[in-house]
């Protein structure tokens, strides 16, 4: 009777070893990390491709798989699979305010290590604009679409990377407990910018009885915005700025999110000040105090490229009319380039058939003209000559108009902060000839006060 317990016994722990290591690395998928909290963080979207998926096989050995942005690596250690399986990553939307540059979706979705792989993420200037760089982690957006920081990372600025680790496959991003985020990524003179204050108010802090830096976290994130986290903005160091720099102020709203605005000075400043830096103080980031930066470029309204010679300070002004009732219409007039340059005023206008952002091409033929009236044309610095995207043939059977197409793509219409922005590109021929032709690219950023 002994002898068969004993032997029912091996036989019971046996089945219960094969059955843990299944659970640990097979690659099926089996749901959230092991130990996840059930408590809700704040649900956001999940993120949309940004980019083809990468796809690898790795096997027991272990191998390492990049996203195909470039950005990011994982790397899979011998040992952490059981078996050959085809890992595949794809960049995402990063959809979380605290997250850090891309987000990546890992398939197939709930594969599992009994090693963790190493996520090292090679990062931009712009992608921790505006980044607590000392407070970071890795996090998974979980079935209810809530997110958890799993690990902590660790930043090498000399290589400009991120390093941290994953157990398992699902949605991931890097986040930072605090972050100053801008609704745009650059400005022109004049133009306004909001930024806003985003933060976790759950820290990535190690939980007690933590032996190290590797020691695995399940901390959900609760994404905040309050006024009364926030203090004193200043731009330069200069509280409030100044008119050389542009102005930063509180914006205050009936929801008390932390947000500031951010205007750009009126003219362009010189080239060595055209990036500025905007503090925020937080008031509620721990004993030391910490101030978040975000270094905003501004930029001339316009770029030209005549016959491959560029024009990087070009001015631009802009008019649009879509209010119903009344014929829609769009214009905008790109001006002050060098006096050497042999077009220094370039525009585009149509009446009729504007409708916003998309791309319009302009083909000049009977038949558009039913639909909308356009002009492509530029002039010289003296005004004695003109430019147009069409010169005049004569043949047997009389003269004829021949167009060259113009493309006009408009990339931004924002009625809020009344912007539009867009590139063009066409050939105009001199005081209407053949075989003069100038090849036009461009591209403009320009305030719409009546948008």
């Amino acid at each position: 009777m002994k002898q068969i317990f004993t032997t029912l016994l091996a036989l019971s722990l046996l089945v219960s070893a094969c059955k843990k290591e299944q659970d640990i690395v097979d690659p099926d998928p089996v749901g959230t990390q092991t130990g996840s909290t059930n408590q809700p963080g704040s649900p956001t979207d999940v993120g949309k491709p940004t980019g083809a998926a990468t796809s690898q096989t790795i096997g027991p050995e272990g191998g390492s798989i990049t996203a195909s942005d470039g950005k990011l690596t994982l790397t899979i250690p011998a040992g952490a699979l059981l078996r050959a399986t085809v890992i595949s990553v794809e960049p995402v939307d990063n959809t979380i305010g605290i997250g850090i540059g891309s987000g990546y979706h890992f398939m197939p979705e709930g594969t599992q290590f009994t090693k963790p792989a190493t996520f090292t993420y090679h990062y931009t200037d712009e992608d921790v604009n505006g980044v607590d760089m000392d407070h970071l982690g890795v996090a998974v957006q979980q079935p209810d679409r809530s997110w958890v920081v799993t690990h902590r990372a660790t930043v090498d600025k000399a290589q400009h990377t991120i390093t941290t680790q994953i157990r398992h496959f699902s949605w991931w991003s890097l986040v930072t407990q605090y972050k100053l985020s801008s609704s745009t990524s650059e400005v022109i003179p004049g133009e306004q910018a909001v930024l806003t204050v985003e933060y976790s108010s759950t820290g990535f802090d190690a939980p007690t009885g933590s032996k190290g830096p590797d020691d695995d976290l399940i901390v959900p994130i609760y994404q905040t915005a309050d006024l009364k986290a926030v203090g004193n903005c200043t731009v330069n160091g200069e509280l409030f700025g100044t008119p050389q720099s542009g102005s930063f102020h509180l914006a205050f709203g009936e929801d008390r999110k932390a947000r500031y605005l951010y205007k750009a000075p009126a003219t362009l400043p010189a080239k060595n000040k055209r990036v500025v830096a905007l503090g925020v103080d937080l008031e509620n980031a721990g004993p030391a105090k910490l101030m978040l930066v975000y270094n905003m470029p501004i930029v001339s309204p316009a770029r030209l490229s005549l016959d491959g010679t560029n024009y990087d300070e070009v001015s631009a002004t802009a008019s649009v009319q879509l209010d119903e009732g009344s014929p829609s219409y769009f214009g905008v007039e790109l001006a002050d380039l060098t006096k050497s340059a042999k077009i220094t005023r370039f525009g585009v206008t149509m009446l009729k058939g504007f409708t916003g952002v998309g791309t319009y091409t302009l083909m000049g033929n009977i038949g558009e003209h039913e639909i909308t009236t356009f002009t492509v044309s530029g002039t010289s610095a003296d005004g004695k000559t003109s430019y147009g995207n069409y010169y005049i043939e004569s043949t047997g059977a009389g003269i004829n108009e021949v167009f060259a197409p113009a493309t006009l793509k408009i990339t931004l219409l924002d009625r809020v902060n009344k912007v539009i922005s867009g590139t063009i590109t066409c050939t105009l021929y001199k005081d209407r000839k053949k075989g003069t032709d100038t090849q036009i690219t461009a591209k403009f950023r320009a305030l719409v006060p009546t948008l």
